[in-house]
């Protein structure tokens, strides 16, 4: 009788985990839909999205900064970076970046078809952004929309001899920090 009680509580124990956590944050899994996918789950905080990571990479960075446009300093520009780190090193054969949220279909932002070697001490992150694009209300109305700013890319990351690695990593920004980001390119 006792092992069965035993066995029984610790079946409810196993039912009451504690909940996620990241960086002193709760964990939740925020529904988002995704260009062609459907509905998916991926994990936030309040403090905002966690990096998608798999067994073998992590996404280290999916966002945007602004500056000056080389071309015409009275004009802005907004460039898309893109981080992935490996957990060893791997010789990648591709690696494509797409929206898939909010777009009703995929759009590819990157395409990296001779990425190489990361995660040995010389090279240890894959990186790529894309080409300046005109920060202008024409250009990129999500920067000055009075709304947060919410995306979801595509990661698929294809290694040497390996089955390709899909990563959905969400990115938002908060109105608050699209205005700082605006007024930096004023001045």
């Amino acid at each position: 009788m006792r092992l069965l009680c035993a066995l029984l509580l610790g079946l409810c124990l196993m039912g009451c985990a504690a909940p996620r956590s990241y960086m002193g944050y709760r964990v939740v899994d925020f529904p988002f839909e995704i260009a062609g996918v459907g509905t998916v789950g991926l994990p936030v905080t309040d403090g905002g999205p966690i990096p998608a990571e798999s067994d073998r990479f992590k996404v280290e960075v999916a966002g945007f900064v602004v500056g000056q446009s080389k071309r015409d300093p009275k004009q802005g520009e907004v460039t898309w970076r893109f981080v992935v780190s490996a957990k060893k090193e791997v010789e990648l054969t591709n690696v494509t970046v797409e929206e898939v949220t909010p777009s009703k279909e995929a759009r590819l932002i990157i395409k990296d078809e001779a990425p190489g070697k990361i995660g040995n001490p010389k090279d240890v992150l894959w990186r790529a952004s894309t080409p300046p694009a005109s920060a202008s209300p024409a250009d990129s109305p999500w920067l000055y929309s009075d709304k947060a700013s919410i995306y979801v890319f595509r990661f698929t990351i294809n290694e040497r001899g390996q089955a390709p690695v899909v990563l959905y990593q969400p990115a938002w920004f908060a109105v608050a920090a699209k205005q700082a980001m605006l007024k930096a390119i004023e001045r």
